[in-house]
């Protein structure tokens, strides 16, 4: 009888750290999804190898489905474009456009 009592308390304690394990899991995971940041944020923190591919001011995001468009203004001070899909925990960089100087197309740009 003692046997069966130790055998259960064990199983207890065991099922018990499995639970906290997976409450603190669900917690961290949690806390990190909270704290994402914005597609622009997530471009600028990558830094471009390039004054061209180097997010300096956020222009417009724009979603659609796991996917987004983010219009933003280079180190050069020109108008670019990125394609980013959205993962797990944080984003893919698909694509940066070339750039359009605003000096030459400022007209057209900002009506």
């Amino acid at each position: 009888m003692k046997n069966e009592v130790k055998r259960m308390n064990k199983k207890q304690k065991k099922i018990f750290f499995c639970v906290c394990m997976i409450f603190f899991l669900f917690l961290i995971v949690t806390i990190y999804l909270l704290k994402q940041k914005s597609p622009y944020e997530y471009l600028k923190e990558q830094k471009g190898m390039t004054a061209q591919t180097t997010a300096n001011e956020c222009l417009e995001e724009i979603r659609f489905d796991n996917k987004y468009i983010v219009f933003f203004i280079n180190e050069n001070g020109n108008l670019s474009c990125a394609v980013m899909k959205k993962k797990i925990f944080s984003y893919e960089i698909l694509r940066i456009s070339g750039e359009l100087s605003q000096s030459k197309n400022s007209k057209k740009l900002f009506i």
